[in-house]
């Protein structure tokens, strides 16, 4: 039994490499996660390389169109939209992994503890997990921030802090079908701390999943933070974001006659959710490849 500890408690630097190769077979996950990189090294190295400034604003400059001056046009009050697009994806996808990673530090955690303790602990956990996910997400984000203000660093704690319990969910399922195995039995027979076990042997064991779901929270977040600023209420202006770009376009005359001003930020938006998306499924099909095998033979019946 001590031997079985062993062998399998935590994944083998072999098992993470055939998750490497399998990843990398998934060509849609492969172009989605070069998108990605792509964007990410443009968002952080253009604004340096270009000078550019999302708050300038052009005098005599309203509503210009495409040029060689500027790329993308002018908005209403003369800002370059280019840079307002570059910035707003800073904001978008910092507020998105941001959001994401608070979630997963508050809900992993808390799903550890209850799928572990088999006490009164569990059944608070759990209803408080409970009454957070019967509650619409984006009603609760919009009425929290209308109270508290809208601000960059309120988006982000309100959209993580709501966001927890699906990965609270998720680790305590994890934790139960793993922790009656041999290797937890072994460690807990020979005296091993309750935390260690759970770090050491429990955690690694459950983190497959928790990454697929972390990949698609980061996505979800961005959506959300999307939703709040084309209401009016996520990132303020003069900041940018995709939401509110989307936002300060919405009048029928600037949706039919000034594409620049809102196309390129609902692309970017639509394609990196997308690509993070797509980005999930390969890990989850290069974590667990009979869920692929399994998904064929539905497809095909």
């Amino acid at each position: 039994m001590f031997a079985d500890k062993k062998k399998t408690q935590i994944p083998k630097a072999s098992h993470w490499k055939d998750v490497v190769n399998n990843f990398r077979k998934h060509k849609l996950a492969m172009i989605s996660l070069t998108i990605l990189l792509v964007e990410i090294v443009l968002l952080v190295i253009l604004p340096i390389v270009m000078d550019l400034d999302p708050y300038s604003i052009q005098a005599g400059e309203f509503y210009a169109a495409p040029s060689a001056q500027h790329i993308l046009g002018v908005d209403d009050v003369g800002r370059d939209v280019f840079s307002r697009l570059i910035y707003g994806g800073r904001m978008s996808l910092l507020i998105g992994i941001a959001s994401a990673t608070l979630a997963a530090l508050i809900g992993i955690p808390l799903g550890l503890i209850a799928g572990y303790y088999e006490n009164g602990l569990r059944v608070v956990i759990l209803r408080v997990t409970d009454m957070f996910m019967s509650i619409p997400m984006m009603i609760a984000a919009m009425f929290i921030v209308s109270v508290v203000g809208t601000s960059m660093w309120t988006v982000m704690v309100v959209i993580g802090f709501l966001g927890w319990p699906g990965f609270c969910r998720l680790a305590y399922g994890r934790v139960l079908s793993v922790k009656e195995n041999e290797y937890v039995e072994a460690a807990r027979a020979i005296g091993t701390p309750t935390l260690q076990i759970i770090v050491k042997y429990i955690f690694p064991n459950s983190v497959a999943p928790l990454l697929v779901a972390y990949s698609m929270s980061v996505a979800s977040s961005i959506v959300t933070e999307s939703s709040l600023s084309f209401l009016g209420i996520g990132i303020q202006p003069p900041q940018a974001s995709w939401g509110n770009m989307i936002y300060l376009a919405q009048s029928l005359s600037t949706l039919s006659y000034r594409p620049w001003l809102w196309l390129p930020a609902s692309i970017c938006l639509v394609g990196t959710v997308l690509s993070i998306n797509f980005i999930g499924d390969g890990l989850r099909d290069a974590l667990d490849p009979k869920m692929k095998i399994w998904r064929k033979e539905e497809a095909y019946g």
